[in-house]
């Protein structure tokens, strides 16, 4: 967990320090967590990419980002690794 900056469970803290360094990043990219959640995503959503960013991040998606997310499926992308790309986001980990 250190890795996410959580803090010590022997002393208080009362704000969690925020911070975003790559290996965060790779721990999205090669979790077997991250993995798993991916493959429950996709089937959830099923074949709409619409739900999916629904679902994933609360929102419809862009006509771009639903164009980018077609051409990248068509392109041999799987369900599963699109799910994983917005799992893996800053919009997904951050609340604005």
């Amino acid at each position: 967990m250190s890795l996410f900056d959580f803090p010590s469970a022997s002393v208080t803290c009362e704000q969690r320090v925020s911070t975003n360094v790559p290996l965060q990043k790779l721990y999205f990219l090669n979790s077997d967590f991250v993995r798993k959640q991916s493959e429950a995503l996709a089937a959830r959503a099923g074949s709409d990419v619409g739900r999916m960013y629904s679902i994933a991040l609360g929102r419809a998606a862009t006509n771009r980002e639903a164009g980018l997310a077609r051409g990248f499926l068509a392109d041999g992308g799987t369900w599963v690794q699109l799910a994983q790309v917005l799992l893996s986001s800053n919009e997904f980990a951050f609340v604005d």
